[in-house]
This record gives C-alpha cells, structure tokens and sequence, in this order.
C-alpha cells in the first residue's frame, strides 16, 4: 500500500504538469484551431531561465519568477508571429511543421546554451519530508499540485468572469460570428498564445526544484500536453484528468514494470489518442460549457461571410 502511494504521489506530479501543458494546447486548439507541437517549450525555458537565475545570478526567487514568466512570454509572442505567420504556415498542416521546426530549434538553442545535462532549481521551500499515510512527500510536491489547481481555477474565473474569456469563448464557436460582433480574432489569437505560455511558464516553475529539467524534453512534453488535451475532447477539465492520469499510469508502470516501458506507454498513448478521439466539429460542445452571454442575453448567430 505505501508503495502504491508513493507512486502515486509521483504520478500526480508529473501529471500536474501534463496538465498545464495541454490546457494551453487546448486553448490554443479551441481559438487558433493549430496544434503547438512546441507547448513543452514554454514549460522547459521558464523551468531553465528561472534555475538560472536563481541558481547561477543568485536572484531573489520572486524576481526570478517573474524573469522566467516574462521570457516566456515574450517567446509565446514569438511563437505566434512565426507558427501563425501567412506567408510561410499555410494551409492546415503550415502551423504544424512551423511549430515542429520550432520546438527543435528551441531544443538546440537550449542545448548551445546550458548544455546537454539535466538541471534542477535550489529549493525555496523546507527540503524535509512529509508523510502521508505511511509514504512521504515533498513539500515543493504539494505546491505543484496546489499551485496546478489554482491555475485551473483561475482559468475557470478568466473564462467565465472576464471579457477576454467570453470573446475567447465567442471566437471558439464562431470566428466569423465574433468578428461581426466586434471581436477581432486575431487580438484573441495572440491572447490564447500568451495564455498557453503562461500555464507552460508556471509548469516550469513549479518542476523546476523538483524534478532535474534538460533541453531534449521540449518535444516529448509537448507531445504529452497533446495526449492529455486530445483524450479531454479539448475541453479544459476533461483534458486535466486525462494528463493526471496519464502520469499516474506512467508512474505505476516505472514502479511496478521497469522505466523502460513509460515512454512506450507515453508514446503508445499518441497513436490511442489520434485513433480514438474525433476532432470538435462546429456545432458541438465548445471550449468550456455553457454559452457565451452578453449581459443577460445570449449573441444573436450570425451567418454569411465576414465583414472588413
């Protein structure tokens, strides 16, 4: 029993990272209809800015994490001018090899710079243990987890409380029907890509004093965040639990079989997910449920071509 626990434990960690990374893949999906093959890279250069930061300048961890948070989001707008960029992605698979060419150039960027080892961040919190029901935990584990959930609830407020969640909401349904409206997608496009690079940047953050980060896992975490998203139908709380359980299927797996198999079962999972999950079409559940309102009443659907 402890040490299904402990794997447990292990499990969610990882899992909470999934997590993060495919509710920006979801947001990107459900707004800008593209898949980011280069989503893990927010979570690796915000987990290796700010290791650097504080492990090597020696900054203040608040400082470093708003450095860390603030060169991912300015990658997040980097991302959207080359991945959305008219003249070289076009057509639908355009964004996919522009995003793929970019997590690999970011993977080697990351390499030339602080090399081929895995790094981890010095701990800010107590480094003992705590013990759970006869397993112990660490306590920079639960702030992952914790921090995971309020991320989750701060994206539930965002987009059921604010402005820019309805019209993010409004485009996810209907990109032609928010535009007549005064909704410019493309403002909502560059909004979901900063959103998904500030979800990757805290993933990074929290991994960081926790698990040692290397520049080769910019791919397969994106791929990871992909799994999770696709098997949650790209809505974002279905897309946590299928990640959170992804990682605790992987952890049981390296604890009770042999590691050698996690990346057959991660990597069996993509070739599971592109067979089993079917693409939204229009018409059926968006983003988040429930429908977007203005005030008290619901948008008028708008139908024919766009307007200038």
């Amino acid at each position: 029993m402890t040490t299904l626990l402990q794997l447990t434990f292990a499990g969610l960690s990882m899992g909470a990272v999934y997590a993060l990374i495919s509710l920006g893949w979801t947001v990107l999906f459900q707004v800008a209809r593209i898949y980011n093959l280069a989503q893990g890279a927010f979570v690796v250069v915000s987990a290796m800015t700010y290791i650097s930061l504080v492990g090597d300048l020696g900054w203040p961890v608040p400082l470093a994490v708003g450095g860390a948070l603030a060169v991912c989001l300015a990658l997040g707008l980097l991302l959207y001018g080359v991945i959305l960029n008219p003249r070289t992605a076009r057509g639908e698979a355009g964004p996919i090899v522009m995003s793929l060419g970019s997590a690999l150039v970011i993977a080697e960027t990351l390499r030339y710079v602080w090399g081929v080892d895995a790094r981890t961040a010095p701990a800010f919190l107590p480094t003992g243990t705590i013990r759970i029901l006869g397993a112990t935990a660490v306590p920079h584990a639960l702030l992952l987890w914790t921090g995971t959930a309020v991320m989750f609830g701060a994206a539930w407020v965002m987009f059921h409380r604010t402005v820019l969640g309805k019209a993010l909401r409004a485009c996810s349904e209907d990109a032609t029907g928010a535009r007549v409206v005064g909704i410019d997608p493309h403002r909502m496009r560059l909004a979901a890509f900063t959103i998904a690079a500030l979800f990757g940047a805290v993933g990074g953050i929290l991994l960081a004093p926790l698990i040692a980060v290397s520049p080769h896992e910019v791919l397969p975490l994106g791929i990871f965040g992909f799994i999770g998203a696709a098997v949650g139908r790209w809505r974002y709380l279905p897309a946590a639990a299928g990640s959170v359980i992804l990682g605790l299927v992987t952890g049981y797996v390296g604890g009770y079989g042999a590691t050698a198999w996690q990346d057959a079962v991660l990597y069996g999972s993509v070739i599971v997910a592109l067979l089993t999950v079917r693409q939204r079409r229009p018409g059926q559940r968006p983003l988040l449920r429930g429908r977007v309102r203005a005030g008290r009443r619901d948008p008028v659907p708008v139908s024919g071509p766009a307007g200038p």
